[in-house]
């Protein structure tokens, strides 16, 4: 398809949150209203973007969109045609609103909340998360491998988080990844690198 100057600053604005960690590296939806929701959804289905969806314990949801490899290789081939533009675009105006920014402090969990094998479990979804083909999540299926009930607590305890995501047309993947309570806790551990440990999804749940 041809791609106009309006999904070059949708895929720049995205872009600009690729060095965000606290976000992951993704731009929350709701920082891209003010984009044509239609041209979005066309780079969501030639599989520029990846629209995906956070789900926290308490059933609340986060919209998010992240730019896919294709995503990336698209806004270099389109950056020297909108040069111009990309120079006098603020990206100041997209940044995070008040109550995301705020620092909420996480309290570490004492070693005795969790068995062995929860730990386990939490160390692997760090290193599948790591995995390239999995996009940065533990996929589902491999997730159900696991005792339901251990994934069942962990996920009400807000150390995992489930994750659907959406690129293409009808291409859909879900999964999950860890939390910030529960990259605290590895770390503690030893479990994972020092420099693992970034700002993760601040549940909105209370």
């Amino acid at each position: 398809m041809q791609f106009d100057q309006q999904h070059f600053k949708i895929l720049k604005d995205i872009n600009a949150f690729s060095g965000i960690k606290r976000y992951r590296g993704m731009l929350p939806a709701k920082l891209a209203i003010f984009h044509d929701a239609g041209k979005v959804e066309e780079l969501v289905d030639e599989e520029c973007v990846e629209r995906i969806v956070i789900t926290f314990a308490c059933g609340s949801e986060r919209v998010m969109l992240k730019l896919t490899e294709r995503g990336h290789d698209l806004l270099e081939e389109l950056l020297p045609i909108y040069e111009e533009a990309a120079k006098e675009a603020d990206l100041g105006e997209v940044c995070p609103e008040g109550e995301d920014s705020q620092v909420v402090e996480v309290k570490r969990t004492p070693a005795s909340n969790l068995s062995k094998t929860q730990c386990i479990l939490l160390s692997d979804v760090y290193h599948y998360s790591k995995i390239h083909s999995y996009g940065g999540l533990m996929p589902s299926d491999i997730l159900e491998t696991y005792s339901p009930k251990d994934i069942s607590s962990l996920s009400g305890n807000g150390y995992l988080i489930h994750v659907k995501a959406e690129v293409g047309k009808g291409k859909k993947r879900k999964g999950v990844i860890l939390s910030d309570k529960a990259l605290r806790l590895l770390q503690g551990y030893n479990m994972v690198p020092a420099n693992s440990m970034v700002p993760a999804w601040r549940t909105p749940c209370g």
